[in-house]
């Protein structure tokens, strides 16, 4: 027997992250690429 019940089941996703990228300077760039950019770049 799974988890998922029938009818309606209420699903909770929990997304984390650092602060890290930030204070190396970086910048989340594009969403279709998903990478990081320094700033330094961007100016």
């Amino acid at each position: 027997m799974g988890i998922l019940q029938l009818g309606e089941n209420k699903i909770e996703i929990k997304v984390t992250n650092t602060l890290i990228g930030l204070l190396e300077g970086k910048t989340f760039d594009d969403y279709d690429t998903h990478t990081l950019r320094n700033v330094n770049e961007l100016l």
